[in-house]
């Protein structure tokens, strides 16, 4: 097992750096680490914004959407990520703040920040892109401290980690 993830996670860290208008995976990478000074989780989402364009575009309704060019494209993808991703300690809901976003060559950055008591507690349903793409691969790292880190990846019939 360990072996298969480290090479899709090989795999989709190369998809990242090629440039191609097209690429073969549809695949998002989420680092979430837990600052335990301020007792939150700091997130950081990585997507080809192709992809994203068209997760926004379908949940807005809007066909054309292109996230550099969009007047409301903070709001919407926000939107977007809030139906996406649901962060629990002990199945409450926490929520999050949508810290902003930046664009990146093909690549978009989504920045979130989520206050939580403990880091060993969080749970996460993940369904980042898998409306839009049914061989969509999310890869989240979640760092609690320095030596305590795990991986794990999600895709259409993988949602959640409890």
């Amino acid at each position: 097992m360990f072996l298969k993830n480290t090479i899709i996670g090989a795999g989709l860290l190369l998809s990242f750096f090629t440039k191609s208008p097209e690429h073969q995976f549809h695949s998002s990478i989420t680092q979430i680490d837990y600052n335990a000074q301020t007792k939150h989780f700091e997130i950081s989402i990585r997507t080809f914004s192709d992809d994203l364009e068209k997760g926004v575009g379908k949940a807005a309704h809007l066909p054309d959407f292109r996230i550099d060019r969009h007047a409301q494209a903070n709001a919407l993808t926000e939107s977007y990520v809030r139906k996406c991703f649901v962060f629990k300690e002990k199945n409450k809901i926490l929520p999050f703040q949508f810290v902003g976003k930046e664009i990146e060559n093909e690549v978009t950055w989504i920045y979130l920040e989520v206050p939580a008591r403990h880091c060993d507690r969080l749970q996460l349903d993940c369904r980042f892109l898998t409306d839009v793409f049914g061989d969509q691969k999310n890869i989240v790292n979640v760092q609690c401290a320095k030596d305590n880190k795990k991986s794990y990846l999600f895709d259409i019939e993988k949602t959640s980690i409890q």
